[in-house]
């Protein structure tokens, strides 16, 4: 089992790459709002 790693991470890699990749933008909202979520958790 232990030397079948790579052939359990390719259909990941397949199915990662079928899906629509985040751009530059999306990332730094959901950072943003992931920030805000953490700042807020701390404020309580």
């Amino acid at each position: 089992m232990l030397a079948k790693p790579k052939k359990t991470l390719r259909p990941i890699g397949v199915l990662l790459g079928k899906l629509s990749v985040p751009t530059e933008e999306e990332f730094a909202k959901y950072d943003s709002e992931i920030l805000s979520m953490f700042e807020g958790k701390d404020q309580n």
